[in-house]
């Protein structure tokens, strides 16, 4: 109990060394190297960066005792590298879709991040994708299965998922194939009595 005690006593210091060392920071930097925060104080473009490529990239706020001003990323295109900014705008653009409904390529060479917006119209089916352009389910998140509606599909054995098998599938439904009460193997009658003889 106190070594967590000490352990939390340690991390509240290191934190608030670190906002007075951002503050003290901020203060010797020139004027065009500082970020204005909504109220009034002044941020380094050195501790955005540190922050940005530490990964902590939304929302970087304010170090100041007791504020938690945001910073925007428009405030800072003329503080911050083009490095930096790149990051944050990339990690900006992620996090815009990750809060979408963002689904990813289903094929394992691929896996391509794709946005998916459902406009409350029909589930969107057959999909490409951009990267690998090859088609998919964007319903099933598996590669695409031409003439088997998602329900079929998913009821599937693993072992009758794979292409050749739902190709015959199709042709089994377009020609009305029946199976072969001895044999099992599919059949197509194209005349005469319903008796037939398996060879």
């Amino acid at each position: 109990m106190a070594q967590e005690e000490s352990s939390a006593a340690f991390a509240a210091l290191a934190e608030e060394l670190e906002i007075q060392e951002a503050l003290m920071a901020s203060q010797s930097l020139p004027r065009w190297q500082k970020v204005l925060l909504h109220h009034h104080h002044h941020l380094g473009a050195p501790h955005v960066a540190t922050k940005i490529q530490g990964g902590i990239i939304t929302p970087v706020t304010c170090p100041g005792p007791d504020c938690k001003s945001a910073l925007k990323f428009d405030a800072c295109k003329s503080v911050l590298s083009k490095n930096v900014l790149e990051l944050w705008e990339k990690a900006l653009s992620q996090e815009l879709i990750d809060a979408s409904q963002g689904i990813y390529c289903p094929f394992k060479d691929c896996s391509g991040k794709l946005v998916y917006e459902n406009d409350g119209e029909d589930v969107l089916s057959e999909s490409e994708c951009p990267y690998c352009h090859r088609l998919f389910c964007a319903h099933c998140y598996v590669p695409w299965h031409p003439g088997v509606n998602c329900e079929e599909y998913q009821s599937l054995n693993d072992d009758e998922r794979g292409r050749e098998d739902l190709m015959m599938r199709e042709l089994v439904k377009k020609k009305q194939l029946r199976k072969c009460p001895n044999c099992k193997y599919h059949i197509e009658r194209t005349g005469g009595c319903l008796h037939m003889t398996c060879l």
